[in-house]
């Protein structure tokens, strides 16, 4: 499929809106339709990630990568189209998370034998830190350097991938991978008081409550290692997460739940996001047994059914609601935060992030080795 209608290239591992996300529409409409045109293109889109798939010389066989974007790529297209990203939404961890789905419903060893090569890709360029992995965002030079958190860039979903390869096909490499990409989520974790935490997506930014991005989908993540190997400190980080997007939602006239994007808090909730984040908290409390975070997500619900418009005989939604004002007293902290610096080590420079903890001028002192 063209990325856009008349377009001669195709975004080809990208899960948000490439083939393997239209490929995963399709498998979704037919396990629950048994429509058979949607199997017979679910099918299309497999074959077709199979054909365009790149052998990588490495010591795990097989083993296969996916470049962003396929075909005639205009030269002021998306410059990152062109390089091979890792994650679930741009990247191999998606077409793999696709592929096993298909090798799931369909029992056809050549969609297992992709998916795995896919994983042994991952696994090759898997960097080791704080006792877990990390992974570059893809091989464009301002990517190389981004280790993401995230369920759509990072290590959160590409975690997720492997602990599916490992439901899956019963290899205990891929649950290593999986529990190693959780401890170096744990070592990012940034507590935020009452008992929350926090994750930047992708250094220096801000923490955030997109549903691909680094809070919700982390503790998902870690909702789903718990299911698999029932570590209590998983379920810490579930609950940490929830707390903290428990601290900085904000209640409506109709008693419904919206929070702020990120902590810049400049924009009062993505209505498309927030649908996707909430329904991410009620099934981490299913996973989980926490009905708390269910009756989270029915309120969510009931803010997004509110900020409805009636078009014709159906509804709109507007994608975004701008923040006219904020109490920011009530959101931040009072105690001041230093983020680490990244990246660290760092050779030309470093960026540093800081949260003052109130509106206020302050100041940050830098200090060399020598102090």
């Amino acid at each position: 499929w063209p990325y856009i209608e008349g377009e001669k290239f195709a975004f080809v591992a990208v899960t948000e809106y490439g083939v393997s996300g239209i490929g995963a529409f399709l498998l979704s409409m037919y396990k629950n339709t048994n429509d058979k045109e949607a199997e017979k293109y679910a099918k299309g889109a497999a074959e077709w990630l199979k054909a365009i798939a790149l052998s990588v010389d490495s010591k795990e066989k097989p083993c296969y990568k996916w470049r962003a974007g396929h075909g005639d790529i205009p030269k002021d297209a998306w410059t990152r189209a062109r390089y091979f990203h890792t994650g679930w939404c741009w990247g191999a961890a998606g077409v793999c998370w696709f592929l096993y789905k298909m090798y799931e419903e369909f029992g056809d060893s050549s969609y297992l034998e992709y998916a795995n090569g896919g994983m042994n890709w991952l696994k090759s360029i898997a960097i080791p830190e704080a006792g877990g992995y990390k992974w570059y965002r893809s091989d464009y030079e301002e990517d190389i350097n981004q280790y993401h958190t995230t369920w759509g860039k990072g290590a959160a979903g590409i975690g997720y991938v492997f602990l599916l390869g490992y439901q899956i096909t019963g290899d205990p490499s891929y649950l290593e991978y999986a529990k190693k990409a959780g401890e170096w989520l744990t070592s990012q974790a940034i507590p935020s008081g009452n008992g929350g935490y926090k994750w930047p997506s992708d250094k220096p930014y801000f923490p955030n409550t997109w549903c691909d991005g680094s809070c919700i989908p982390v503790a998902l993540f870690f909702a789903e290692l718990y299911k698999e190997i029932r570590i209590e400190r998983y379920l810490e980080y579930v609950m940490g997460a929830y707390n903290w997007i428990n601290t900085i939602k904000v209640t409506g006239s109709s008693g419904g739940y919206t929070w702020y994007i990120n902590e810049e808090l400049n924009n009062l909730g993505d209505i498309s996001e927030n649908g996707g984040t909430a329904s991410m908290i009620r099934h981490i409390g299913r996973i989980c047994n926490q009905p708390t975070l269910e009756e989270f997500a029915d309120k969510a619900a009931i803010w997004i059914i509110n900020q409805k418009e009636v078009d014709g005989d159906g509804y709109k939604w507007i994608k975004r609601v701008e923040i006219k004002q904020v109490k920011i007293d009530e959101i931040f902290s009072k105690t001041p935060i230093l983020l680490k610096s990244y990246p660290n080590p760092f050779i030309n420079s470093c960026q540093i992030s800081a949260f003052s903890g109130q509106v206020s001028a302050f100041s940050l002192q830098i200090y060399d080795i020598k102090g």
